[in-house]
This record gives structure tokens, sequence and C-alpha cells, in this order.
């Protein structure tokens, strides 16, 4: 997995990046995310260790940008504030 810095991304940026991942963890909020681009029930998103374990799945990137919410904000609005800490 490659490594990120801090980056301010937009909601298209984002997107993209989930589009072209396999493996992303981030942080937001402060709290910890990793989504799963390979299951076979779509695309996956849960907050990591020790709240893990109730994955939400989303048809493609921009229904999980914009359906996905952290502490009831959608991640599309939190797109800038995102940080990538692993990336594959």
């Amino acid at each position: 997995m490659k490594q990120c810095a801090r980056i301010a991304m937009t909601k298209t940026e984002l997107i993209q990046k989930i589009e072209d991942g396999y493996d992303i963890l981030f942080d937001v909020m402060g709290r910890h995310f990793t989504i799963f681009t390979w299951t076979n029930e779509g695309i996956a998103i849960d907050e990591q260790h020790p709240k893990d374990g109730h994955p939400q799945f989303f048809p493609s990137a921009a229904a999980l940008v914009d359906g996905f919410r952290v502490d009831g904000v959608p991640l599309a609005e939190l797109a800038e504030k995102v940080t990538i800490t692993e990336y594959t």
C-alpha cells in the first residue's frame, strides 16, 4: 500500500480516487474508515477498528460519496477534509 499525504480534494477527485483504487484507508472528522472496491456486493465502506463490522455497500463511487454519512454529513461535503492514509 502507498501512504498518502494530506491533499485537499474535490468531490470529483474523491470519486476518481475510489474508482481507481482497490483498498483505501482514510481519516475524516477524527474517525478512520476503509473502502474496498472489489467486493461482490458493491463498493464497501466501514469504520475501522474498534467500530468495524457493519459495512455499507454502494453500487458506485458516486453513490458512496453522496450516500455515506459521517456524523450525519454526506462524504461528498467532506471531500476536502479527507486524508487518505493508505491507497492501493
